[in-house]
């Protein structure tokens, strides 16, 4: 009996551990989970592990539907260690949430949008940044945010 608890317990844990990487679609090496079908949105939760530059779109076409990228995840892009730059230029995000680029020790280039508010706990720890400029409407920088 105890050894099918551990064995449940093992199968488990797995599961949560692929499910916390599951994604809805693909877009050009991102990865994105539907927020709402109705009004269209999408939320920005990871890339593939190979990208170098990250440029997060405004809005994605998938099975001809235009969805708008309105969020990202919290550490989407955690210990990509191959990404040097990324983009948020065109993004209609308006956060940058936290531990989001953490540890990507290969990030030496950052453009934000004038959309971004917020730049939330850890979002660039542990990455030298060498080019970034903070648009004068963020109004939120969170603990670490920038501490490389």
């Amino acid at each position: 009996m105890i050894k099918f608890k551990h064995y449940f317990l093992l199968m488990l844990l797995s599961l949560c551990s692929i499910a916390s990487h599951a994604y809805d679609f693909e877009v050009d090496g991102l990865y994105y989970n539907l927020i709402s079908a109705s009004d269209k949105t999408c939320e920005l939760v990871g890339g593939n592990d190979n990208l170098t530059q990250i440029t997060i779109p405004n809005a994605i076409t998938v099975r001809n539907q235009n969805l708008s990228v309105v969020s990202m995840s919290s550490s989407a892009f955690k210990n990509k260690t191959n990404a040097v730059s990324v983009s948020f230029r065109e993004s209609a995000i308006t956060e940058i949430p936290s531990n989001a680029f953490y540890a990507c020790t290969q990030l030496s280039s950052v453009v934000l949008s004038s959309k971004i508010v917020t730049i939330s706990s850890a979002a660039f720890y542990n990455c030298p940044i060498q080019k970034l400029t903070i648009p004068s409407n963020v109004d939120k920088v969170g603990d670490n945010a920038l501490n490389s």
